[in-house]
């Protein structure tokens, strides 16, 4: 049954939420191809975390950092290696995108991170070296050698893109804590509650 990796494919968040609700196992495999030969089709038995890693269309781009961090948040393990070898590190920084890279080493357990990032493929290249050249190389080698070490809420983090609320702790289910007004003064201070700048310049009158 290959409802998962269909719905990882094809980038449909709430259908991968629902079967993995379901309990559905998030480091399923692909199984073996049973269509003829002459067709061509093969398999490398991926994980769905190496469906979300993998490069894809730009309208399904758009949707891999939410289906990795739903994944993780079901306990799908990023150490796995498909018949290539292939970690899903090595698919995100093979594309250089380095965020979701972060996302996937921060979040996971630390010794799945390791091994994601020390694993070597069938051309003995770990994720670091599959990385491009130019700037995206750089943030890649930032991401792999920071992520692992990383706290999982992404507090303790020496990267910038962990402060970001928008996939930090939104993603985990936590509200970002709103910012106060000037001065460090609640809303009720300037709103004229009891105790506010308004009563107190009120009784000094």
């Amino acid at each position: 049954m290959w409802l998962m990796q269909d719905a990882v494919g094809f980038g449909h968040v709430h259908a991968t939420s629902a079967l993995l609700r379901a309990r559905c196992d998030p480091d399923m495999r692909t199984g073996d191809i049973r269509a003829p030969p002459d067709y061509g089709a093969h398999t490398l038995h991926e994980t769905p975390l190496h469906l979300a890693c993998r490069a894809k269309p730009p309208h399904l781009e758009l949707q891999s950092r939410g289906l990795v961090l739903l994944l993780l948040r079901f306990g799908a393990d990023p150490g796995h290696q498909d018949d290539r070898g292939d970690t899903p590190a090595h698919h995100l920084a093979r594309k250089g995108d380095a965020a979701t890279l972060w996302a996937l080493l921060s979040r996971a357990r630390p010794e799945q991170a390791e091994a994601a990032v020390r694993r070597q493929n069938a051309r003995g290249a770990t994720a670091e070296q599959e990385a491009p050249d130019g700037g995206a190389r750089l943030a890649v080698r930032l991401a792999l050698r920071c992520g692992p070490r990383s706290s999982p809420s992404g507090r303790h983090s020496c990267c910038p893109w962990a402060r970001s609320t928008t996939w930090g702790r939104t993603a985990r289910g936590r509200t970002p804590r709103a910012r106060t007004p000037r001065g460090g003064r609640t809303g009720r201070a300037w709103l004229g509650g009891r105790g506010s700048c308004r009563s107190r310049r009120a009784a000094t009158a």
